[in-house]
């Protein structure tokens, strides 16, 4: 006699409850709607008034928001042609002005106008140990820096047709692969006018403040007490693990990115700064939107930005 059997079900993983949870800033009506993260935690099952649909309706709102904003301008260095390599008279371009000169580095209106972005030494020295890194590589901005060295620089955005500088509503720059050499370390120190700073939660950067640079601006800023954000490499890393889409960056080059937002602005301004000792140098990439960016807007941010106890654990 045939015997049929049934094969049970198999049982679904018990929910857990993040570790991490417990030490985010946001709310718990936030955190209890990321299923998978915090919704097991205690403060989530616990009988209360819940807030779904609320908070459903935020995320939608913010992410919607974020990418689809109309005051926002996408900076994008694969839209990008570089016509000057000369930064700081270094060359190779020698015979023209001393700069680094991005052509139709973003689109600004629906009739497709574009801006370009003019980058020069904004007070003291450039030391550069080979001028050829300079530019563009792939879908980044590039600056190459000798070690032991900084230089201070001045973005401008520029429109094409009047050669005059162009306020743009807002705007992200994005920084990417900050990352150690075998003897020397990256720092981005940010000059003062940024509304928000995007940093992946438990990631390589590291971030101290500083004085501003005496000579940037033109502007002794060390008379009026002038302090900056200081952003620095920690780890080592290769040409090997760069990034070649920012809207798609591994948990490692988020790890080793941070975005920054500008508003009603035609210029920024950074020092780029390379410690440690040697003869070479690093190269400092950067870009405009890019997913680290998200860090800033929890109801969007991917779980290898903003989940997990640390950032390369949980995906």
């Amino acid at each position: 006699m045939e015997v049929s059997t049934t094969t049970p079900s198999p049982t679904p993983p018990t929910p857990v409850c993040n570790a991490w949870c417990a030490k985010n800033s946001n709310p718990w009506d936030v955190l209890c709607g990321w299923a998978g993260r915090c919704d097991a935690c205690e403060q989530c099952t616990s009988p209360g008034p819940t807030t779904t649909t609320t908070t459903t309706t935020t995320t939608t709102t913010a992410c919607v928001g974020v990418e689809n904003d109309p005051q926002l301008v996408n900076v994008d260095f694969s839209l990008a042609k570089l016509t000057t390599n000369n930064l700081g008279g270094k060359g190779p371009d020698t015979q023209l002005a001393e700069q680094l000169y991005y052509q139709g580095v973003a689109v600004i209106n629906a009739a497709n106008d574009t801006v370009d972005l003019r980058v020069t030494v904004d007070g003291g020295n450039y030391s550069v140990k080979n001028t050829a890194y300079n530019g563009l590589d792939g879908v980044y901005g590039s600056i190459n820096v000798l070690t032991h060295t900084e230089v201070n620089l001045k973005f401008q955005f520029i429109n094409p047709k009047t050669a005059h500088p162009v306020v743009m509503k807002k705007f992200f720059i994005s920084w990417v692969d900050l990352d150690n050499g075998k003897n020397n370390t990256e720092t981005v120190l940010l000059g003062p006018g940024y509304s928000k700073l995007s940093v992946a939660n438990d990631g390589e950067v590291v971030e101290s403040t500083a004085g501003c640079p005496d000579t940037q601006h033109g502007h002794s800023y060390s008379e009026t007490g002038c302090v900056t954000e200081a952003l620095s490499s920690s780890t080592f890393g290769t040409k090997g693990d760069n990034p070649t889409n920012p809207m798609s960056l591994t948990t490692q080059q988020a790890a080793r990115s941070f975005a920054v937002l500008y508003q009603e602005k035609s210029e920024f301004h950074v020092t780029l700064r390379v410690t440690g000792t040697g003869r070479g140098g690093r190269n400092f990439l950067f870009t405009g939107m890019s997913e680290v960016v998200y860090a800033s807007y929890p109801e969007c941010c991917p779980i290898h930005i903003c989940g997990g106890e640390q950032y390369g654990g949980e995906h």
